[in-house]
């Protein structure tokens, strides 16, 4: 047969330009109507910047409790402001992150990290690593503590709290999390919030930042 495969490919393009297109590029009549919806990406902007106006007002309320309480904090953790980080595609879903009060470098890390995951949760977790995690130290349990989880994945930065690597701090988990604690460079205690309770984001989040760091401070 004369000519090439891509002459070919070619010519039959030009006849049927639609040839090449799979069935499941056709938009359906639900995705036509989200498509034809303003309100939808307009609404969403209204709610980022709403989202994003909650986590200063957390950032505030957080400097607020700490400084009434002058709870004590190492010396390079910082409680000034810091912007709210935003994208759009963590598994294809937008989110929010908020790392307050906290030292972020590369081997050593103190933070407190709000996360706002759309269609998801809202996680609250305080990370350690490096020379933070090494202040800590044997896991104690009790049972007021189940209510934390425990990251046992290898990536203190993931955001989510999947049911495989977030544990609950529980003696029944004690031996998994004993072990990751042995071979981590790092230590993340999280605990979670419905978005139905998202308006309560700046309140839970000062109950949420006492626990955790009782916790860790009970590993010290």
């Amino acid at each position: 047969m004369p000519g090439s495969f891509w002459q070919w490919l070619y010519l039959g393009l030009c006849i049927n330009p639609l040839v090449a297109l799979a069935d499941s590029s056709q938009i359906s009549e639900q995705e036509l109507a989200i498509l034809q919806n303003r309100d939808f990406l307009l609404t969403k902007k209204v709610i980022d910047e709403k989202i994003t106006q909650l986590l200063l007002k957390t950032q505030q309320k957080l400097t607020f409790h700490i400084k009434e309480r002058q709870i004590p904090l190492p010396d390079k953790v910082s409680l000034h402001p810091r912007k709210i980080a935003r994208g759009e595609n963590y598994k294809a879903l937008p989110y929010w992150v908020c790392d307050f009060p906290a030292s972020l470098s590369k081997q050593h890390v103190w933070a407190f990290r709000i996360v706002v995951w759309w269609g998801n949760e809202v996680s609250l977790s305080l990370i350690l690593k490096g020379d933070f995690k090494k202040q800590t130290g044997h896991m104690s349990f009790d049972p007021g503590m189940n209510e934390i989880f425990y990251a046992t994945h290898s990536d203190p930065w993931q955001l989510e709290l999947d049911t495989e690597t977030s544990i609950r701090l529980t003696e029944q988990n004690a031996q998994k999390m004993q072990e990751h604690y042995r071979e981590a460079d790092f230590l993340k205690l999280s605990m979670s919030l419905s978005l139905n309770d998202i308006n309560k984001l700046p309140d839970q989040s000062v109950i949420s930042f006492d626990k955790l760091l009782a916790t860790v401070n009970s590993l010290a």
